[in-house]
């Protein structure tokens, strides 16, 4: 699997992705949703994992969503989230009644949501409050890379950030363009004892030290084989969830 897309098309779902981060610690305004994974299962969709409220339940609930409006331009990194508010409303009994997205190994049901902005049952406007008004203005002046300049790497020689899906409790893969390929590894997100790791650069470090050219033998050391590893949306998988 290579990966594919356009800088200006990446650089479009990195936004994306900054603006969903936002929610997997607080639910999605309105509802009691928070996402726990985004993906790019193919050329023009996106996958978005969802937990909690209405798609609560062992695993997650997959809403796959069009990287295009109807007219072909891309879509605003922030419709997502108004897309989600309203998708969460259909997300109880009535999910029967949406279209099906093939599973995988990250969700119990997968709901297909590119046909229903197609056909008009998704609006197109994006969503904006008062609250979302001033985290603008904040992130503005802050220099948040979700309005400026998003580089989607502390290291883009080494890789770039191309999604994230919650494995397990504890557990976060995380997708990466690297070396000409889409890998998946697997790392830590809390310590032995099981408290969460704290918020730091440990991550980026520990990455940067593991991709770079001159310790290719530690990663392939770290591939994942087994079954339960698999991912349809890498072509390696590697644990690095014990190494330091």
């Amino acid at each position: 699997m290579n990966p594919t897309g356009s800088p200006a098309a990446d650089a479009g779902l990195l936004r994306t992705l900054l603006a969903l981060r936002r929610y997997v610690a607080a639910p999605l305004p309105g509802t009691a949703l928070r996402v726990c994974g985004f993906v790019r299962p193919e050329a023009g969709r996106v996958r978005v994992y969802l937990v909690g409220g209405a798609a609560d339940g062992p695993g997650a609930t997959a809403v796959d969503l069009p990287v295009r409006t109807p007219d072909g331009r891309s879509q605003p990194p922030w419709w997502y989230v108004g897309a989600l508010c309203e998708l969460a409303l259909l997300l109880g009994e009535s999910h029967r009644l949406l279209p099906a997205a093939p599973t995988d190994p990250f969700c119990r049901r997968a709901v297909d949501a590119v046909p229903l902005l197609a056909a008009g049952l998704l609006a197109q406007e994006v969503r904006a409050d008062v609250d979302d008004a001033l985290d603008y203005v904040i992130a503005d002046l802050g220099g948040d890379p979700l309005w400026h300049g998003a580089r989607a790497s502390v290291a883009p020689d080494l890789y770039t950030l191309t999604g994230f899906v919650r494995r397990a409790p504890g557990v976060a893969r995380v997708h990466l363009d690297h070396g000409g390929r889409r890998i998946g590894v697997d790392l830590a997100t809390s310590a032995g004892d099981g408290r969460p790791w704290v918020p730091g650069w440990w991550v980026s470090a520990k990455l940067t030290a593991v991709l770079g050219p001159r310790d290719a033998a530690t990663l392939a050391a770290h591939r994942d084989r087994s079954r339960s590893a698999a991912d349809p949306s890498c072509e390696a998988v590697y644990d690095l969830t014990t190494w330091a």
